[in-house]
């Protein structure tokens, strides 16, 4: 599993000192960009300075923005790792996703609680990543919300190699069970950025995640989806909360009739074999 130190500054002050308390740590930054619009808050995040401040680290921008289309296209330019853009911004997410060059793979759909995954059903062979939010956004602190782990659990029955965050709410008592979900990478700003050993929030997380007897493991990258293969699956389904694989293409297995079980002979002797006893006579 991948961890990502969550970044919210008001400042650029502020940012700076939280990066310098996780860039040890040699793990991507994701990096939360609000406007005030999208959401109340509004966070500092200038593109070239955090890529600038940043240095060799990765950036991904989750960008909590009203019509991200333009910021976007100056995220990527910038040199962000990944551009997250939320479902809930704008109704052009297929068009942004097709908008830069050869960079869809650096593109990804962010799903709020209250959102269903058939919001991304239409789009799911366009994307190759989706940030599950955990909490209501804008506000870090929340309690995790479990009904992201069931969206967790369903996206990955519909495309197994979709590459799955969950970002909000995340900490060292419930990694486990996200880890349990499916979920490749998690943001996380109580258990890392602002933990007060954020050396000692990492290495208790990745404990939580490997089995007994296991070292943790380290960061996995990302996995790249095959090219082609994909089944193809239904874009009218019901706006439920969560979409079953089973009711989105995949065939009913129709249960085979009930066979009567084949009776067991008993061995007959045939008439010209002599038993034991009468070779004996």
């Amino acid at each position: 599993m991948e961890f990502c130190p969550a970044i919210l500054a008001k400042t650029e002050s502020e940012f700076r000192e939280k990066v310098d308390r996780v860039r040890h740590l040699g793990l991507p930054l994701h990096v939360d960009v609000m406007d005030g619009i999208f959401v109340p808050q509004m966070t500092w995040a200038d593109p070239t300075l955090v890529m600038q401040i940043a240095d060799d680290l990765p950036v991904e921008a989750h960008l909590m923005v009203h019509d991200p289309e333009h910021a976007a296209v100056v995220w990527l330019a910038a040199g962000a790792k990944r551009v997250w853009i939320h479902a809930e911004s704008t109704d052009r997410v297929p068009m942004i996703l097709r908008s830069p060059p050869n960079q869809a793979e650096r593109l990804g759909v962010v799903l709020n609680p209250e959102t269903p995954i058939s919001r991304v059903i239409p789009i799911i062979d366009k994307v190759t990543a989706i940030i599950v939010i955990g909490v209501t956004p804008g506000k870090s602190g929340q309690e995790f919300q479990e009904i992201a782990l069931e969206k967790v659990y369903h996206l990955k029955e519909l495309r197994p190699h979709l590459w799955i965050k969950i970002d909000g709410g995340v900490n060292v008592d419930n990694i486990a069970k996200i880890a349990e979900a499916g979920t490749d990478s998690v943001a996380t700003a109580s258990s890392l950025t602002n933990h007060p050993n954020p050396s000692a929030g990492l290495a208790e997380m990745r404990q939580r995640i490997s089995k007994p007897g296991e070292k943790p493991e380290p960061d996995k990258p990302p996995s790249i989806p095959p090219k082609g293969g994909r089944p193809e699956i239904p874009t009218d389904e019901p706006s439920a909360l969560d979409v079953v694989p089973a009711e989105v293409g995949t065939p009913a297995i129709e249960s085979k009739a009930e066979q009567p079980e084949d009776k067991k002979e008993e061995p007959s002797t045939l008439p010209n074999e002599q038993t034991d006893e009468e070779r004996q006579l």
